[in-house]
């Protein structure tokens, strides 16, 4: 596997110096899915492996239409958020934390991992599941997080089931 990548991960990306290389590496070498995956893999097996990589990961996974692996990542990343803020695991109570918190960037990304777990849910087969979290992302009034499109996917109206 090359080791000359040089390039830096992206401001955003707050990790460790040899993370962003892998990172780095990772997009440079996207339409090699083989090893653009081993550089993901090394990003992820560093010690105390930072939210960024896991964030990554899910979208990489997410991207390359691997379902399982985006949802094991986004989970990983709504469970570390929710521990990290020490949030309730029920949705009844974690909703208002979320809806005063919307503007907060944790909690938005909070949102989107748990829409996109929803997605990914939907694409894996688990429709009820999906739907679920589809009907709780909705309740969040934000058009954002997409929610209102995978609930329309989910339950089509009598007009598109005809089509």
């Amino acid at each position: 596997m090359p080791q000359s990548f040089t390039a830096k991960a992206p401001p955003w990306c707050s990790v460790s110096a040899p993370t962003q290389r892998l990172l780095a590496a990772v997009a440079q070498t996207w339409e090699n899915t083989s090893i653009s995956e081993q550089y993901l893999q090394q990003a992820l097996a560093q010690p105390n492996v930072e939210l960024d990589v896991l964030i990554s990961a899910y979208r990489y996974y997410f991207y390359k239409n691997r379902d399982q692996m985006a949802l094991d990542m986004a989970t990983q990343v709504i469970d570390r958020i929710q521990l990290a803020e020490q949030w309730p695991k029920s949705w009844e109570a974690l909703q208002p934390i979320l809806l005063e918190r919307l503007d907060d960037p944790i909690a938005r990304l909070y949102l989107n991992a748990y829409a996109a777990s929803g997605l990914l849910l939907a694409r894996l087969g688990k429709v009820e599941a999906a739907q679920v979290i589809a009907e709780q992302v909705q309740q969040m009034k934000a058009k954002e997080f997409g929610a209102e499109v995978l609930h329309a996917i989910l339950n089509p109206s009598a007009d598109e089931e005809d089509d």
